[in-house]
């Protein structure tokens, strides 16, 4: 196997170095060095600006718009029914989980949002005042990666109470979201009535 040269690096801690790394050996005082001390000379240069691509900047699109959404079935959330994607109505699926600081930054405007779009007027800073809604324009299904249920049903009791249908993936997180392409959350997917993706954002102001 491979061949290391150990030792104490300071602040670094323990160091083991593969020989063929190795240019030069310098034997001499090996006493700890005062913290910062190996970073003394170091200069902080401004990173490089990023070049946008070629044919103008902004959010590159994602690469599954306008195209036909896997077909996939799930069971709702507190319910016997089952959520199947399927042609004829207009679909927003929200891509969240209940560890996730970005999704629950999102929740007051989507409620606001949902609330809105289905004509119910309610104080978009208190979750008490969603609780017992029911949209009969607009719904929402939010497709939750948590592991378990009683952990989104524990949220929705304490937090805000999303109102609309839930879906929690748990053990088939990875096989739905990789068909659909979603690595990062919250992830919002916008399917048309011919079942194609119309768009997909990773906030409300997109």
């Amino acid at each position: 196997g491979p061949e290391f040269i150990s030792g104490q690096g300071g602040p670094l801690g323990d160091c083991h170095v593969p020989v063929e790394m190795v240019a030069n050996i310098f034997s001499g005082d090996n006493r700890p060095a005062e913290p910062g001390a190996l970073f003394a000379n170091w200069q902080l240069e401004n990173a490089p600006e990023p070049t946008p691509p070629e044919g103008g900047g902004g959010d590159t699109a994602s690469p599954l718009i306008g195209k036909a959404a896997p077909p996939f079935e799930l069971s709702v959330l507190g319910a016997e029914d089952k959520f199947k994607l399927e042609k004829g109505r207009i679909v927003v699926l929200d891509f969240w989980a209940t560890w996730c600081g970005p999704c629950l930054g999102e929740l007051p405007g989507l409620h606001a949002s949902w609330a809105a779009l289905n004509q119910l007027e309610r104080d978009q800073q208190d979750p008490a005042s969603y609780r017992g809604l029911h949209g009969e324009r607009f719904d929402i299904i939010s497709v939750s990666i948590d592991a378990r249920p009683e952990t989104v049903e524990t949220y929705r009791a304490e937090h805000w109470p999303i109102p609309w249908t839930n879906v929690v993936l748990g053990e088939k997180s990875r096989a739905v979201t990789t068909r659909l392409g979603i690595s990062s959350y919250p992830t919002y997917v916008l399917v048309g009535r011919d079942g194609r993706i119309i768009a997909e954002a990773h906030d409300l102001e997109t």
